[in-house]
């Protein structure tokens, strides 16, 4: 996945060096949280973007436990979406929310010990979604599914 929030180099590098990665997604969440903190959305935008797609690559690398790693995405995905809710980027939002939920469903089907885990953070991520966005999802809790 990439949205462009990394640029091609930075994002190989943190592919070929995924201990990295980890120092990367928690300098970019941290940043992104704070500045959304002071409502300075805009700024945050750039930095829990870049921590959205390096939670991606800790999935992919399997430098961490894949729970740690579905949680921190969670955690990127779900702050990504209120960032662009505040900045008014509704289609960006339910973008962010497809790809997450998407990713999640995949992982919940590779790693069948975390689809507990999976499917709170999809039911998390189906509330963020629903408080920026006036459409009602179904959710299914037994198999993380939502319809619109």
């Amino acid at each position: 996945m990439s949205l462009g929030f990394l640029c091609h180099a930075h994002r190989a590098e943190l592919v070929c060096k995924p201990v990295r990665a980890i120092h990367c997604w928690q300098d970019g969440f941290d940043t992104g949280q704070f500045l959304y903190d002071q409502k300075k959305w805009q700024q945050a935008l750039p930095h829990i973007g870049s921590a959205f797609e390096t939670a991606e690559i800790l999935i992919t690398t399997n430098i961490v436990k894949p729970m740690c790693a579905h949680e921190l995405f969670k955690a990127s995905a779900s702050l990504l979406i209120e960032v662009y809710a505040r900045i008014g980027a509704r289609a960006q939002c339910e973008n962010i929310y497809r790809i997450a939920t998407a990713r999640l469903r995949r992982e919940s089907y590779c790693h069948p010990e975390a689809q507990k885990s999976i499917a709170l953070y999809l039911g998390q991520l189906h509330q963020h979604a629903d408080k920026f966005d006036g459409r009602k999802r179904q959710h299914d809790c037994s198999r993380g599914v939502f319809s619109a």
